[in-house]
């Protein structure tokens, strides 16, 4: 015989389906909102800086090899 504090119901699963659709929703939109905020700007800049700076210690690398 089954326990039954581990049998579900259809409907219950259902729910958890929905909040589990609703919550990947909210953090789909929440990601969308990062990349399209202000940041992305700012973190183009970085990394433009970072791979100038990249580039230039290879050339100095270069030049004394």
């Amino acid at each position: 015989m089954e326990d039954r504090k581990y049998v579900r119901r259809n409907e219950d699963r259902d729910l958890d389906d929905r909040d589990l659709i609703r919550q990947e929703e909210i953090l789909a939109e929440d990601n969308a909102r990062k990349q399209k905020g202000g940041f992305q700007i700012l973190r183009m800049i970085v990394m433009c800086l970072v791979l100038i700076a990249v580039v230039f210690v290879l050339i100095r690398l270069l030049i004394k090899a």
